[in-house]
């Protein structure tokens, strides 16, 4: 947990931030293009969280991102330390190749084949389990323009 003061002519209040919530961002991208969809849910203590229709077509990039919330939603200043990595798994490696990272806060699927996959992530933080499941169809059918987005990014 994160503490801090704020001084205000000799007045002092604390603040501290309390760990509340898990957020896991998953986007679907194509190579390294900023273009992207972004589908977000949020792990709830101690239930399995399950988000479904995440489709892909075969070449696209998966991007999961573990995020952790206080209190007020917003991300931690000091990001909390699992009790251990984050667990990830898939069902169906057939579909797709998945790469956590060194840390587990991210993990990424390269779509490479036809099918269903589900993707789960576990993890504890403080003796609360957190986990989820993502159900991915990879499918290789032509894809048809529908929409143009306009991405503004300030960095």
């Amino acid at each position: 947990m994160t503490e801090w003061e704020h001084d205000h002519h000799h007045h002092h209040h604390g603040y501290r931030q309390h760990f509340t919530c898990v957020m896991l961002i998953i986007d679907v991208h194509l190579g390294r293009r900023r273009n992207r969809r972004r589908y977000i849910t949020f792990l709830t203590a101690n239930r399995r969280t399950h988000l479904s229709n995440v489709i892909v077509t075969v070449g696209h990039t998966v991007t999961f991102s573990l995020v952790f919330l206080d209190q007020n939603g917003n991300p931690m200043v000091t990001t909390p330390l699992p009790d251990g990595p984050p667990t990830w798994t898939d069902t169906t490696p057939a579909t797709g190749t998945l790469t956590p990272a060194a840390s587990g806060l991210t993990a990424t699927e390269l779509a490479t084949g036809v099918g269903a996959d589900t993707v789960t992530v576990a993890l504890a933080v403080g003796g609360t389990s957190f986990s989820a499941s993502i159900d991915l169809t990879v499918q290789d059918v032509p894809q048809v323009l529908t929409s143009v987005q306009i991405a503004a990014t300030v960095e």
